[in-house]
């Protein structure tokens, strides 16, 4: 491990890890029973940051993957023992017990998608990880443990003779473009808080984390005075899911993830804007003067006043 920066404006350090990892699975296209003896090095480079003013932990993986057939995953204890995980999904957080319901054409495995971020907590304190694009995890060890999956090197699209159900999950087709052997990139961050994820504000992290700033160059000088122009819109209570310009008009999007009701409110500069709620055609529906009582899990669609 190495220090790289040590602030004032953020703080970096760098772990080098070598692993040694079975080079591929033994089997073709009717089963898969066991893996090779044969071991491949491999050096995990992992790049930690904090930044100043955020609550969490940015954590990029950099790996140069020459094996096949393998899974490889992030495995992070928490703090509690918990009974379940909440992850995002299109618009909701689904909460999920550590079991799952099979049936007589799939085996039962635990392993659930998330959208944006997956949160673990008691309810008094808990581990979110917010990632971009890594969808699968799994919580392991009773529900002491938050797996996140950083790399699936697959073969065939499906085997005839798999373990885990009777029939094959597709055509048995080689996909050599999923073993993924190549240099892989992957990033996340990690959130230790208190409570659960709604007071933990989650989908405002995964904002921060998943949106970055955009920058620009700009001419001029140090000591220009520009007027300030545009407006600011601040729109509290629920989640955006589009802002977009559509026609001269502007159609906000946005859905509460709560089982609670919820009271969306959007503003431009400390005022109420006007607009109407419309239907997924653009057709109007109601008036808007400001703010709207959201059922739960309610999906609403707006069309601002210019």
């Amino acid at each position: 491990m190495r220090v790289e920066e040590t602030g004032p404006v953020f703080a970096r350090c760098i772990i080098e890890a070598d692993y040694l990892w079975p080079t591929n699975a033994i089997g073709d296209e009717r089963s898969c029973g066991e893996r090779s003896t044969s071991l491949a090095q491999h050096t995990v480079v992992t790049t930690l940051e904090l930044r100043v003013g955020e609550q969490f932990v940015r954590v990029t993986h950099d790996i140069d993957n020459r094996a096949r057939d393998h899974r490889v995953r992030a495995h992070f204890p928490l703090p509690k023992r918990v009974s379940g995980s909440s992850a995002d999904c299109a618009f909701a957080v689904v909460e999920r017990g550590l079991e799952t319901e099979g049936g007589p054409h799939e085996y039962a495995l635990p392993t659930w998608v998330s959208r944006r971020f997956v949160d673990c907590s008691d309810g008094a304190q808990g581990l979110g990880l917010v990632h971009d694009g890594l969808l699968e995890y799994e919580v392991v060890n009773d529900g002491t443990e938050l797996a996140l999956t950083l790399l699936r090197s697959v073969g065939y699209l499906s085997r005839s003779e798999m373990k885990l159900r009777p029939n094959p999950a597709g055509p048995l087709l080689p996909v050599e473009g999923a073993q993924l052997q190549k240099r892989l990139q992957m990033q996340y961050c990690v959130v230790a808080h208190s409570g659960d994820w709604v007071s933990a504000d989650m989908n405002s992290i995964a904002d921060r984390f998943l949106i970055p700033l955009e920058t620009a160059s700009a001419t001029g000088s140090a000591s220009a005075d520009r007027e300030a122009t545009g407006s600011a819109l601040q729109v509290t209570g629920a989640v955006v899911s589009t802002l977009r310009r559509e026609g001269g008009a502007l159609i906000l999007r946005a859905f509460n993830p709560l089982k609670t009701p919820a009271l969306l409110e959007v503003s431009v500069s400390e005022r109420p804007i006007q607009g109407e709620v419309v239907d997924l055609i653009g057709e109007a529906l109601a008036p808007f003067t400001g703010a709207l009582a959201l059922r739960p899990n309610e999906i609403v669609t707006v069309r601002l006043a210019d």
